[in-house]
């Protein structure tokens, strides 16, 4: 079957939103185990992994401690949801806290044309994590992005191997907006599991951010992160919301099936 490149990221608003008053995603004290994709959001499923759970790697020397142990604690917000929604022990396998899983695997080049695992067994996942600090070209507001190659197949998709590329080069260093690492690799985990945004701008086949239910607007699979004026921080985005749950049970609870 034929394979497919696609690409999905997180963008920055700046100057939207002012100190204190971002809309944060709302805590969910129970977990939903229900599967609910609502009518309007019908093209938000992008796709799902055959197989759990899903390897993931992070490219070697890339990431400090701290770095590693908010992304790990990203990582660990779908673990503990799906734990507890399917029973799936860790959909999301970073090798352990104390020793995550790392590579010196390059980006492949054309992506889709290789597996992330070499013949050495250089890498052992399918889901690369990168830092990019130089050469940045995919638009200077974009902070994240997911790039993967994915077979047809129905009722939805199955991917084959993924890239996350983080950008350093005009975020999270020196004067540059620093955003919430956990917050951007929670989102970038959703779309790694196979969830589209809750909502976008302009878009054919989702919902429109300013007019939809809150619910997609305060989802950790928002499009966008905001920035207050002046501040070099954005909004805390870590607690999945239900239309978050709700739509991540149809890709891999028993509904999925």
């Amino acid at each position: 079957m034929g394979r497919l490149s696609q690409v999905r990221f997180i963008v920055l608003v700046l100057g939207l939103l002012l100190v204190g008053a971002c809309a944060k995603a709302t805590s969910t004290t129970v977990l939903t185990k229900q599967c609910l994709v609502p009518t309007d959001q019908a093209a938000t499923l992008e796709g799902h992994w055959q197989t759990l759970p899903i390897y993931v790697s992070f490219h070697a020397g890339d990431y400090s401690a701290s770095e590693m142990e908010a992304m790990i604690a990203a990582a660990d917000t779908w673990n503990l949801f799906f734990s507890i929604s399917t029973g799936i022990p860790k959909v999301i396998d970073y090798g352990t806290r104390y020793a995550p899983r790392t590579s010196s695997f390059a980006i492949p080049s054309p992506l889709c044309a290789y597996n992330l695992v070499d013949a050495s067994g250089n890498m052992t996942g399918s889901v690369g994590i990168f830092k990019t600090t130089t050469g940045w070209s995919f638009g200077s507001g974009i902070i994240a992005r997911t790039t993967y190659c994915q077979t047809f197949a129905s009722p939805l998709q199955n991917f084959n191997m993924m890239i996350v590329q983080v950008n350093y080069q005009n975020f999270f260093t020196g004067s540059n907006l620093i955003p919430d690492l956990q917050s951007v690799l929670t989102h970038e985990f959703g779309h790694v599991l196979g969830l589209d945004h809750s909502c976008e701008v302009s878009r054919s086949g989702f919902p429109v951010c300013t007019t939809s239910n809150p619910l997609y607007s305060q989802a950790v699979m928002y499009y966008t992160t905001n920035f207050a004026p002046g501040s070099v921080n954005s909004e805390v985005r870590t607690s999945l919301n239900f239309n978050d749950e709700q739509r991540a049970n149809c890709l891999y609870g028993p509904s999925a099936e």
